[in-house]
């Protein structure tokens, strides 16, 4: 699914048939099965969706990985802090402030 959605994405494939959306609805209801780096291809897919499904998945995303974080890359933190700061609602303030904490707080782990 996420390899789907990503190529669907990334080669602006007009979506006639709604796969995507289905697909990202699927995805939606299981996150907790997929891996974090597959959820930050999905996130960054729905990122290129101008799609109702967008804010929703959006929303799952939040709910099903608050917990799991510090599994995440700090690429996959980045995504995910990228595509729900376009979103304004505070709800995901507290989410997007513990991907800061936590990408801020391995800086020094980079080698200079």
């Amino acid at each position: 699914t996420a390899n789907i959605l990503w190529a669907y994405a990334k080669l602006k494939v007009p979506d006639r048939s709604r796969l995507s959306q289905e697909l990202m609805s699927m995805a939606a209801v299981t996150l907790n099965k997929y891996k974090p780096q597959e959820i930050s291809v999905l996130v960054w897919a729905a990122g290129r969706e101008d799609r109702p499904i967008r804010r929703k998945f959006l929303e799952a995303v939040v709910a099903s990985c608050s917990g799991r974080l510090d599994e995440f890359s700090p690429h996959g933190r980045a995504t995910l802090t990228k595509q729900l700061s376009f979103m304004d609602s505070k709800t995901h303030a507290n989410f997007l402030d513990q991907c800061i904490r936590l990408s801020a707080g391995r800086i020094r782990n980079f080698e200079r």
